[in-house]
């Protein structure tokens, strides 16, 4: 087992066959509740540096602000804050006589939205909850109709490459239900909602390609989470 005293010369044996560099970077900028941005300056070294590790980094913000920041396990940070939107700093790190610059761009802040952007927004948001609104509603309606649908059948017909899907939909009383919402996902056409006739009977017709594979699947509103689903197989 290699204790801590034979690991640290290993390290520096390590080191010595490295030569010295500096590198920087920065963190998220980060925008300020005072409508300003902050962020984080990162500082690390590796290699052999003569004389031993550096101690400190000489960091230089532009030509007015000069820091140094200690290193601790050869890293070194330091925050910034205060930072104007849409300015540029170039921040230099200088350890010993190896120097890294980095820039550093600040983001605008985001454009306010003009009154009628701000109208058409609540506007959307007012439609979008009367849509979950009534939504709602309808669901709690179907849930005490005795027009829930009971009986759903799907009956394929095919000539050649001409299909036809037959729907029906029947309440509990054998009746067939008018206007019953359907979901068909066709991997071809997409994604469709579909109401069935006065007779809760819709009739779903496509024409598939030679040898094209097309998915089907078709659901009622009301009826639970059984579907009917197939794929197709065009013929030559």
């Amino acid at each position: 087992m290699t204790d801590e005293n034979e690991r640290e010369p290993r390290n520096r044996r390590g080191r010595q066959d490295k030569p010295p560099s500096v590198h920087m970077s920065h963190g998220p900028v980060l925008r300020a509740r005072d409508d300003t941005f902050s962020t984080t300056i990162f500082v690390s070294i590796e290699g052999w540096f003569e004389g031993g590790d550096p101690k400190v980094a000489e960091l230089y913000l532009g030509e007015a602000e000069s820091f140094e920041i200690d290193f601790h396990e050869r890293r070194a940070s330091l925050p910034l804050t205060g930072l104007k939107p849409e300015s540029h700093h170039v921040i230099a790190a200088v350890v010993h006589e190896h120097r890294r610059e980095l820039l550093l761009v600040v983001p605008a802040l985001p454009k306010p939205k003009r009154p009628e952007e701000e109208t058409l927004e609540r506007e959307r948001i007012g439609l979008e909850r009367a849509r979950v609104r009534k939504d709602r509603e309808d669901l709690e309606k179907s849930a005490t109709t005795k027009k829930l649908p009971a009986k759903f059948v799907v009956d394929p017909y095919r000539v050649g490459n001409d299909v036809s899907l037959l729907i029906r939909v029947g309440n509990r009383e054998g009746t067939g239900v008018a206007n019953a919402k359907l979901t068909v996902r066709d991997s071809v056409k997409g994604i469709q909602t579909l109401h069935c006739d006065e007779d809760g009977e819709y009739e779903y017709n496509f024409t598939l390609q030679t040898n094209e594979e097309r998915e089907i699947s078709i659901c009622v509103a009301g009826y639970g989470t059984k579907a009917f689903r197939r794929t197709f197989r065009g013929r030559n």
